[in-house]
């Protein structure tokens, strides 16, 4: 009888383990595990009995049919239990890979993605009405942007500030998709005063202004 209470023994210890690895997922698995293994054991202990060539009921056999029967049932939880950790590994795996490729896509997006669609007038204002400062160039520059907005009735307060300030927003926004399309691109417009029109070249990097200037002789009103 040592052998048959060897592979008792091993049976008990899997059947352990078993119910201890379920048990952190589930315990209705680990019932589950011992209700197959016990009904395993029993059909086991009834089929090796009652079978063969004896008449009556062999313990002998019968205990062997019931050590067959749950090591069967532990070879199929095994079985179960393996193929359920494989596949939810994969299952892990594959949705790590997708989460890595949605966010090489959002990076590739956002690389890819224009500037913002809104016009970015940074301090030009003062650039317009004399008011700028660093080099000799600029502030040159400057000062006659001033005389030139003066010569069609623009001036730096409130008002002439807005009439700038909406010329060039609109600029940005009547010429959006060629200057969202190019880098450091040049628009000419016509901007109005209440004392009559001038031509203003405007560049854009993107949404951003980076200079204009003002061309030819003002057109009086």
């Amino acid at each position: 009888m040592s052998n048959p209470w060897v592979r008792a023994g091993f049976i008990a210890i899997s059947l352990l383990l078993t119910v201890l690895t379920l048990g952190k997922k589930s315990w209705l698995l680990s019932l589950a595990a011992v209700a197959l293994t016990v009904n395993a054991a029993v059909a086991g202990l009834f089929i090796g009995g009652f079978g063969g060539d004896n008449d009556g009921f062999c313990w002998d056999s019968a205990v062997n049919g019931a050590l067959w029967g749950a090591q069967i049932a532990l070879m199929v939880i095994a079985v179960v239990s393996l193929g359920t950790a494989v596949a939810g590994v994969i299952k892990k795996k594959i949705a790590v890979a997708k989460k890595k490729k949605a966010s090489t896509i959002a990076v590739q997006e956002m690389a890819t993605k224009p500037a913002s669609a809104e016009p970015n007038l940074g301090n030009k204002l003062d650039y317009a009405f004399g008011k700028a400062t660093g080099n000799s160039h600029n502030i040159e520059r400057s000062l006659k942007n001033a005389v030139h907005l003066n010569q069609i009735g623009i001036h730096d307060n409130p008002i002439g500030r807005q009439i700038v300030n909406a010329h060039l927003v609109d600029s940005f926004y009547a010429n959006k998709q060629l200057i969202m399309g190019v880098n450091n691109v040049s628009i000419d417009t016509l901007l109005a005063g209440p004392g009559g029109f001038r031509v203003m070249k405007s560049f854009w990097n993107k949404n951003q202004l980076i200079t204009f200037w003002f061309l030819h002789n003002p057109i009086r009103l």
